[in-house]
């Protein structure tokens, strides 16, 4: 069988938010815009809204309307009333939100596609495909209340053109099924609520008793009130899905279908139902410590790749000359002294690329600019403990590597600075033996000349001093080779590690919003729920805390529930947690009061003739 839910208005957001309560192949969520912003904010979130009365104001959207009767009258009633902002809401007005179908239907306005076209396409077809073209069976269940402006002007105007849509394509059986929420449950939040359920009702009793329907589909109404929790919305909504997962428990169905006697056959398809909430377990905040718990033991549990790869190893390149000979000349003759190592440098560069070998024919290459990029976050754990490996082994090689050579590297620069010292000394000596109290060019031009030996006579009077330069030449050429090499290895070390870091600071982003979502609360209704593994929704949180968004990752912990363990039953029932016994449990359940009780169907008991 397939199902489509069409919820309008805000009383079923719940189911909208929490798609995985109540599975199906289609969700139409119908609402003016922010509430579909407010409600539809998850990526992987199935549902498909459909905004009324988008940019328009009370006096545009009946003026687009001619044809919708009494035009005239209601814009003069609405004249008189305070101004309605129909970004937020219909006013609890369900003409307004009857004028707003309508025109999807007519595809005028700001509507980007008749109500009919979008039917087709954004329920039919979905279905049709999933099901690969066999639908022998469909359940439409249409959920809204009775008394708001949305869900009282819409819900029956969105079925008709679906069933039409479905009747025009197959010929399948369907289960109309209706889900309606009385006004009791709003009492208190304003003058429309008890006039919009009364007519909404008598509506809806015309529509499910009516014969005239297609052969193939079956008309069910069930009616039930939230406990009256005022203006507080979360509460109320939290209820309101608690209440459609154990309606649509198949135990609770199974019982539901077996019909009763009534005086009516056509009233075997309306139920009434009552409902209670007893004690609540918090299993978001006890989801959120779970997960608190799961994401330290991920960053603490990563362990380095031995086998990342076989070697590490660095191309260097020589360009130019190792040595600026003009400028020691010129240091020597001007300044009498031997340059320093930084002053050695003449315009030699030593490109350097790292190559990581994984095997005998594979050589990636690893530069800082192509290693810098940002890092994209992992969809899956497996994913994650994979790179997060990788990057540990391979920073691990590195440093090893880095290690060994920045020894070398620390070696020749001790060599350098002995031949510097040399240098210095006959220096040193060449001043002694050079009048140096009116220096000339050609004075200048001996010390050069007597330090490094540059004709035959200084060389056979001074052999020591003629292999200064060649042997500085060689001992620059290895040092300025082995910085290179040094450098790139912290620079590809750097760049590694900041991957590495990049994908644990996400989880620890991801323990502190799950922390910031317990604030303190209790945490021991761990016990008292299963919850899916923190495989199963990693790729959810992660993005979530990204963006900071922990009111949506609250949500998703919601979700997070498998179900309630025998702990969980007990507190729930008002037990203490060690007394699990299923008899213990079911003689609380029937004997102790609800933490809230739901009225009457209409807000008075029925005793005598009861229809469940």
């Amino acid at each position: 069988m397939s199902r489509v839910i069409l919820a309008s208005g805000g009383s079923f957001q719940g189911i909208i938010t929490n798609t995985s309560i109540l599975p199906s192949e289609a969700i139409i969520y119908v609402d003016v815009r922010k509430e579909v912003q407010k409600t539809i904010t998850l990526n992987h979130n199935p549902a498909t809204p459909l905004i009324l009365g988008d940019g328009q104001t009370v006096p545009t959207l009946i003026k687009e309307v001619a044809s919708f009767p009494h035009t005239q009258e209601i814009m003069t009633w609405f004249e008189n009333l305070p101004a309605i902002n129909l970004e937020q809401g219909m006013g609890m007005w369900p003409i307004l939100g009857r004028i707003a179908i309508e025109m999807t239907i007519t595809g005028t306005g700001n509507s980007t596609e008749t109500l009919s076209h979008f039917a087709v396409t954004k329920i039919f077809d979905p279905i049709f495909q999933k099901a690969q073209g066999v639908l022998p069976t469909i359940e439409l269940l249409s959920c809204n209340s009775l008394s708001g402006g949305v869900s009282g002007g819409v819900g029956h105007i969105l079925l008709k053109e679906t069933l039409n849509a479905i009747n025009a394509r197959v010929k399948a059986a369907i289960t109309n099924h209706a889900l309606r929420i009385g006004g009791v449950t709003y009492n208190g939040l304003g003058d429309n609520v008890w006039p919009n359920a009364g007519m909404r009702l008598c509506e809806t009793l015309t529509y499910i008793l009516t014969p005239d329907r297609l052969d193939q589909e079956l008309r069910t109404l069930t009616l039930v009130e939230i406990p009256v929790v005022g203006r507080n919305k979360e509460l109320r909504d939290q209820l309101t899905t608690q209440f459609m997962q154990a309606l649509f428990c198949t135990k609770v169905q199974n019982d539901l279908s077996i019909g009763l006697p009534n005086i009516s056959k056509r009233l075997d398809a309306i139920k009434t139902i009552t409902v209670n909430f007893w004690n609540g377990i918090s299993p978001r905040i006890a989801s959120a410590n779970n997960y608190v718990n799961e994401t330290r033991y991920l960053i603490n549990s990563v362990q380095p790749d031995p086998y990342v790869c076989e070697e590490i190893r660095v191309n260097i390149v020589k360009q130019g000359s190792a040595l600026n000979v003009p400028g020691i000349q010129k240091i020597i003759n001007d300044q009498r002294r031997a340059p320093n190592i930084a002053e050695l440098e003449g315009n030699l560069v030593y490109p350097a690329v790292i190559f990581v070998i994984t095997n005998q024919k594979d050589a990636t290459r690893l530069t800082e600019h192509e290693l810098n990029k940002p890092a994209r976050t992992p969809d899956t754990i497996s994913e994650f403990q994979l790179k997060a490996s990788k990057y540990s082994g391979l920073a691990q090689r590195l440093k090893a590597e880095h290690d060994k050579i920045n020894t070398e590297y620390i070696a020749a620069t001790t060599k350098i600075n002995e031949t510097l010292s040399k240098i210095g000394k006959v220096i040193n000596e060449t001043d002694s033996e050079t009048d140096s109290t009116s220096p000339t060019n050609a004075k200048k031009q001996s010390w050069w000349s007597k330090t490094f030996g540059s004709n035959e006579q200084e060389k056979q009077k001074s052999q020591n001093r003629s292999n200064l330069l060649p042997q500085c030449l060689t001992q620059a050429e290895e040092y300025y080779r082995l910085k290179a090499y040094v450098e790139v290895l912290e620079s590809g070390l750097r760049t590694i590690q900041g991957q590495l870091d990049l994908y644990q600071e996400r989880l620890r982003r991801l323990e502190k919003n799950l922390q910031i979502i317990i604030g303190g609360n209790d945490t021991r209704a761990s016990a008292y729920v299963d919850f899916k593994t923190f495989g199963e929704l990693f790729g959810q949180l992660i993005p979530l805390s990204e963006a900071g968004q922990t009111d949506t990752m609250a949500i998703v912990l919601d979700n997070s529930v498998k179900n309630v363990t025998p702990v969980g039953l007990a507190i729930i029932a008002g037990l203490e947690p060690e007394e699990t016994d299923p008899i213990a449990i079911v003689n609380a359940l029937l004997n102790s009061t609800p933490a809230y009780v739901g009225p009457d169907w209409g807000g008075k008991e029925d005793t005598k003739n009861p229809i469940i």
